[in-house]
């Protein structure tokens, strides 16, 4: 299997959201590494997940997808995370099960105090340029709600009978009776300084029938996914729900729902995560379209003219988010400069030691 890549946290409208911590339960062994940027943070979870033995899969930062917000081994239930602002992590049960790893301890602070006025100035200006972006995600949610509104009549009990048929491999009673339903929250989605990135390639690796929703508008595809969700979640499988940080709140059903141990994959195919290429064996269309009303349908035409609108506020996030991880590299070289990188380097010592060891 491929190594896989995840998103753990990225802007929405009301602000970054991150949720690394819903990963591991009192049993793991984690790693929460403090330190400003710019300190080897990303570096060490990579060197990690790169030179010691595991499946290791990836949590990429979505203001740089190059650099990682954390690496985890669900085999080992080892995980290590970036665990400063904006997704800081706090220790829930230190000791036992995380520790602290500070690599602030290498910084040169008299250096750094020296060039406070400018390293505050570029923090400032990257948090303006995050908050512009957040906004401007906020006006294209709007309209993605303005879209659903013209498309009011979805019959359910279609919706319910669509999502059924393509269920035929639950069996009828469980094979295991005293198997609970293990729900995964991750993330395939995110607003990234280079435009919306999609883990297509997770997908595949997880899934090997593709079964696309295919429904800009959403309202359809979101209808289907509520029941095939709700019927899942109950269900002594396991599942990965991933929500789409741009236009679904928590509450909303998934937009991507994957089942490991059948090899499958329902995905909703929209502009924001594109699914290509449709030609493939492994790809089923399911279709939405006949869970409307004949008078809906006709409505659904007339949404399509805001999305012309919601792309150009989307791009004007995207640069937004580009002009941010600029003034974040500015920020990162005066804290490079001033860290004494044999820090990290007896961080990685440590933790491999502590891997080897258990």
């Amino acid at each position: 299997m491929q190594q896989l890549h995840w998103f753990l946290g990225s802007n929405t409208p009301k602000g970054f959201v991150g949720y690394v911590d819903t990963v591991y339960d009192s049993s793991w062994r984690v790693w929460l590494i403090k330190g400003g940027p710019g300190c080897g943070k990303s570096g060490l979870m990579r060197r990690v997940a790169d030179n010691l033995p595991g499946k290791w899969e990836l949590v990429h930062c979505s203001s740089d997808p190059r650099s990682l917000d954390a690496v985890f081994d669900r085999d080992q239930k080892v995980l290590l995370a970036d665990a400063t602002a904006p997704h800081a992590i706090e220790p829930r049960w230190p000791g036992c099960c995380e520790t602290l790893i500070d690599l602030s301890a290498g910084f040169c602070i008299p250096l750094l105090r020296q060039q406070a006025k400018d390293i505050t100035a570029l923090k400032t200006a990257c948090a303006c340029q995050h908050r512009q972006a957040q906004a401007l995600l906020g006006a294209a949610r709007q309209l993605c709600r303005a879209q659903q509104f013209a498309l009011p009549e979805v019959t359910a009990n279609a919706a319910r009978q669509l999502a059924l048929q393509y269920l035929d491999f639950l069996p009828d009673s469980p094979c295991h009776p005293s198997r609970q339903a293990t729900e995964h929250r991750r993330g395939l989605t995110a607003l990234t300084p280079e435009g919306i990135l999609f883990f297509a390639d997770t997908v595949r690796s997880l899934a090997y029938r593709i079964y696309l929703l295919q429904d800009e508008a959403g309202l359809g595809a979101q209808a289907v996914m509520g029941y095939l969700y709700q019927i899942l979640k109950e269900q002594p499988i396991e599942i990965i729900t991933c929500r789409c940080s741009l236009f679904s709140n928590v509450t909303d059903p998934p937009e991507q729902i994957l089942l490991p141990e059948q090899n499958i994959a329902f995905i909703h195919d929209r502009p924001c995560h594109r699914w290509q290429p449709l030609t493939s064996d492994r790809v089923q269309v399911i279709p939405v379209s006949t869970i409307f009303t004949s008078s809906s349908a006709l409505q659904q035409k007339t949404a399509y003219p805001y999305s012309h609108l919601q792309r150009s506020w989307l791009q004007a996030a995207t640069n937004c988010m580009r002009q941010a991880k600029q003034l974040h590299e500015e920020l990162e070289q005066y804290y490079i400069h001033a860290m004494d990188f044999s820090f990290v380097d007896a961080a990685f010592e440590k933790v491999a030691r502590d891997l080897t060891d258990h």
